[in-house]
């Protein structure tokens, strides 16, 4: 009976991701911290994919999960808050710097310091995975920015000439 509600969950978990994607094509662009943003991230929560691990532990930086999906990213990704998604090489041959990524042939250009433009060359399948790989990269990235403001929180509240030591558990 549990694997069958936890079957009914990964088929709705990967419906609520599908449609939210169809959505992102739709309207042409979504903010990781809208609701599009949002939807996306607790359906991949809900279906907790085994290459991510433990994406849904706050305490555990998944490293191999990042290495995983930054393996499959242009590099610099992570510096970008502006990605720019395109059906066609229209940036061939101009002064943009081409990125393909080490485990993957998906060709992207550098377009500015803090945007990126990717070609998706096979469908829909395609935007659904960088799609994946990008929520899961924002949620690692939420991790991070978490325990930094509770250390600042920790540090300030100790004083800023005091130098001792505080364990947080982040939960």
């Amino acid at each position: 009976m549990e694997d069958e509600e936890k079957a009914r969950q990964a088929r709705l978990a990967i419906s609520t991701f599908q449609i939210m994607s169809a959505a992102f094509l739709l309207r042409g662009y979504y903010r990781f911290s809208g609701k599009t943003g949002q939807t996306l991230e607790n359906a991949l929560r809900n279906l907790g994919p085994e290459i991510y691990g433990s994406m849904n532990d706050s305490r555990i930086t998944e490293l191999k999960g990042l290495e995983y999906v930054l393996d499959r990213l242009p590099k610099g990704i992570e510096q970008c808050n502006r990605i720019v998604m395109m059906a066609q090489e229209d940036l061939k041959g101009t002064s943009f710097e081409e990125i393909i990524p080490p485990r993957r042939r998906r060709l992207s250009y550098r377009v500015g310091d803090h945007e990126m433009a990717m070609v998706v060359s096979r469908g829909s399948s395609e935007v659904y995975d960088i799609l994946t790989h990008l929520t899961f990269l924002y949620i690692e990235a939420k991790k991070y920015i978490t325990v930094s403001e509770m250390r600042r929180k920790i540090y300030r509240l100790n004083g800023s000439g005091s130098r001792t030591t505080s364990t947080v558990a982040v939960s």
